[in-house]
Formats: structure tokens, sequence, C-alpha cells
């Protein structure tokens, strides 16, 4: 009895000290992606609040950021897209940086 009970202990250590398991990751990816998807869109007022505070021209901010921010926006969406396809492949990394589009710029 003694024994199970060692075996047991271990076995839970063992467990506790293991690396994450294949599906968080692979539903981390998959949520990551459907995030990506579905709020890809807002890379467009962020580019041109992004734009506003930079610089002082009001023709950058109106004209620019918002193709720049369209063309973010497609890629997150597309990148987004393939994070959903290919989740159960195991790359992890995040493709698109910043990770999601509500956080900030590095």
């Amino acid at each position: 009895m003694r024994r199970v009970i060692s075996a047991m202990i271990i076995a839970v250590v063992f467990c506790a000290a293991a690396k994450v398991c294949f599906a968080e990751d692979a539903f981390d990816k998959l949520g990551r992606g459907v995030a990506n998807v579905a709020t890809g869109w807002m890379d467009v007022p962020k580019e041109m609040e992004k734009r506003s505070d930079d610089d002082s021209n009001l023709f950058a901010a109106l004209l620019v950021a918002p193709v720049k921010g369209l063309l973010k926006a497609v890629g997150r969406t597309v990148v987004g897209a393939y994070e959903i396809v290919t989740f159960p492949i195991p790359t992890y990394k995040p493709v698109i940086d910043p990770e999601f589009v509500w956080q900030r710029d590095q």
C-alpha cells in the first residue's frame, strides 16, 4: 500500500512539473487565429489613431493611415485564418507582431 501511495505522489509531481501539453498550445494557436480573424479590421482605426498621435500632419492621419491600416488588417486576418487552419501542426510561435490587435506595437 505504501508503494502505491508513493508511486501516486511521484506521478502527481511529474505531471505537475511537465511541460504544457500539446492541446493547450494548439488551442492557444486556434484562439489567437479566431481573435485575429474577428478583430483584424481594428487595425484601421488603430493605425489612424497611432498616426495622428505621431505626426501633427492631418493629411497623413486621414489618407495614409487608413491605407496602411487596411493592409495590416488584411495581413492580420490572413494570418488568423492560417493559424485556424494549421492549429494542429506544432508551430506555436505567433506569426504576426503584436500577437493581438489590442496589444501595443513594439
